[in-house]
């Protein structure tokens, strides 16, 4: 009877193991997994702002070393594993790392100049735009990938910009509001933003238009019934906010806040980074479009999510 009890206890423990080894390597990915990024930066802000997120495997058998953006250049990058800790690694500012059971987190921020930017810019054009990177692996190889769109735009210099004494407030990953005064009497048009069909469903904005406007004052509560709301207090949601006459007495404000629910919620995992412009009248009647501030969220990874997410992209 007890050989039988241990033949069963052996065959359990082979069996649990045997189980374990087949669950591990279904969680291998084999390659690295880049996230879906949808970026529109300024040329002239674009230093230390574009970076990329993407999930490699713990075990580091195959990691990335390199990312290219056609038509602007090469970027390397630095593995370095030193000063590693339980969760997180700094191991370079251009490089951090979350890891987890199965896999590591890491974001990656490319040092590309503005003139890096104005090389791939031909005559005329206004704004660089890629869908796709080229990565290099450590093994050698290198692979064209879809990366969503990374758009870099050429937009008004910052001495003419029309808005100044700035500030920006957030309240977590996924909302946030920018507040500035004019420097002389304009009439603000309107709102462009890109991607906003991309956009419709799981971000909102409004706007604050006062005399004084508190620096301390609380993102106010969206009403997630209508996506991509762009209202003043006191106005009902349908109604028009723009145009809008501000005097350099007056605050103005610009208020966002994402939120992924229902059929939406797949979208929670990309990364977003998109600055959003202003139409601005001068007196003289003349049309001025300058950014004004970015709509900004980053997904929040964790062990559990970071499977159900892979396994999304493994279905396509």
């Amino acid at each position: 009877m007890n050989k039988k009890i241990i033949l069963i206890l052996f065959i359990l423990i082979i069996a649990s193991w045997a189980g374990n080894i087949v669950y591990y390597h279904s969680q291998l990915l084999p390659e690295p997994l880049f996230l879906k990024h949808y970026y529109q930066i300024s040329a002239w802000r674009i230093s230390n702002n574009v970076g990329f997120t993407y999930i490699i495997n713990k075990n580091r058998n195959l990691d990335v070393v390199g990312i290219e953006l056609p038509g602007i250049g090469y970027y390397p990058i630095q593995n370095n594993q030193q000063n590693i800790m339980p969760g997180i690694t700094f191991s370079t500012f251009t490089n951090q790392e979350f890891v987890f059971t199965h896999h590591i987190l890491k974001k990656v921020i490319l040092p590309i100049t503005e003139d890096d930017v104005k090389k791939a810019l031909t005559q005329g054009q206004d704004e660089y735009v890629t869908k796709e990177i080229i990565v290099h692996y450590s093994n050698g190889d290198r692979k064209t990938i879809g990366i969503g769109e990374i758009c870099i735009y050429k937009d008004t210099p910052w001495e003419n910009h029309l808005f100044a004494n700035f500030s920006n407030y957030g309240s977590n990953s996924s909302a946030g509001k920018t507040l500035a005064s004019p420097i002389e009497a304009i009439k603000v048009k309107g709102l462009e933003i890109r991607y906003k069909e991309l956009l419709s469903s799981i971000l909102n904005v409004y706007v604050d238009h006062s005399k004084d406007i508190p620096a301390s004052a609380a993102l106010k509560p969206v009403d997630r019934s209508t996506p991509l709301v762009i209202r003043l207090p006191g106005v009902k949601l349908s109604a028009q906010p723009f145009p809008i006459k501000l005097s350099p007495s007056d605050s103005f404000g610009i208020n966002y806040d994402f939120a992924f629910y229902g059929q939406n919620s797949a979208l929670a995992y990309n990364c977003y980074q998109i600055d959003y412009q202003l139409a601005l009248e001068r007196k003289t009647g003349k049309i001025q479009k300058e950014s004004f501030g970015c709509f900004q969220y980053t997904p929040e990874l964790h062990d559990k999510n970071i499977k159900k997410y892979i396994e999304s992209r493994r279905k396509g």
